[in-house]
């Protein structure tokens, strides 16, 4: 499963949330709906600011959208935030995780196999999850 990039997934959602570029840009405090065009483009980075709003007036959980952004935009911070703090799931994202490896505790999380499962071509698709294991 190839992920989409933001441009990509800002596209998809706002498309699909049946709310015209104009509502949404006003939504997220921009006066000018070019700017989503041209973020939904990939001209412009989504500010990380903005993403957990844009997302959540686009239909898209704010965490998995804003945890796309940064893993996108600023790979490297995200990469010490991940090793320093653990991997960060959504609700749905940890439902997922659980019924993929039964037989620990609940809350609890085994990140090795985390990792090999994201990277696996049917278990993201099967929770219809791109973002959360991308």
């Amino acid at each position: 499963m190839t992920r989409m990039s933001v441009a990509e997934r800002l596209e998809k959602a706002a498309g699909a949330r049946g709310k015209s570029q104009r509502e949404i840009a006003a939504k997220v405090g921009y006066t000018r709906p070019n700017v989503l065009s041209m973020m939904k483009l990939g001209q412009t980075k989504v500010p990380i600011e903005k993403a957990p709003l844009m997302a959540e007036t686009s239909g898209v959980d704010p965490a998995d959208f804003t945890r796309h952004v940064m893993q996108e935009y600023h790979s490297a911070v995200w990469e010490v935030f991940a090793e320093t703090f653990g991997e960060l799931l959504t609700p749905a994202g940890q439902r997922c995780l659980e019924a993929f490896t039964p037989g620990l505790p609940p809350g609890h999380v085994d990140f090795a196999r985390f990792r090999r499962l994201r990277k696996d071509p049917v278990v993201p698709g099967a929770c219809g999850l791109d973002a959360t294991f991308g």
